[in-house]
């Protein structure tokens, strides 16, 4: 998927990825990503594609989501994966992860 749009130097390293198969490893992702497929393509609610907004999939699966600061489960997990994907979302939510975060006040220009 999106292989149309890749630099051909990432095709190879998408089909790598995509032969390794599924790792369980959380990835989140903007919600105004073209890859943002919750309720779309899959069962369950769609994430809104709004700045700020994020989807976090686990092989595949979109799994929680931060919209409008507040963080939602989208599907059942054992404790230490929710755990890592709750400490995601509320990092991005406080603006860690090199993320602005969704409550930043924008900066005033003098």
């Amino acid at each position: 998927m999106g292989e149309q749009f890749a630099l051909p130097e990432a095709v190879e390293v998408l089909r790598t990825v995509h032969r390794a198969g599924p790792d369980g490893q959380p990835t989140p992702i903007s919600a105004c990503d073209p890859l943002n497929l919750a309720g779309v393509l899959t069962p369950g609610p769609r994430v809104a594609a709004v700045l700020g907004n994020r989807a976090v999939y686990r092989d595949g699966i979109p799994v929680a989501s931060l919209q409008g600061g507040e963080i939602q489960n989208l599907a059942d997990m054992e404790d230490g994966a929710g755990l890592a994907v709750m400490g995601l979302l509320a990092g991005h939510r406080r603006g860690e992860n090199g993320s602005r975060g969704s409550r930043r006040r924008p900066a005033t220009v003098p």
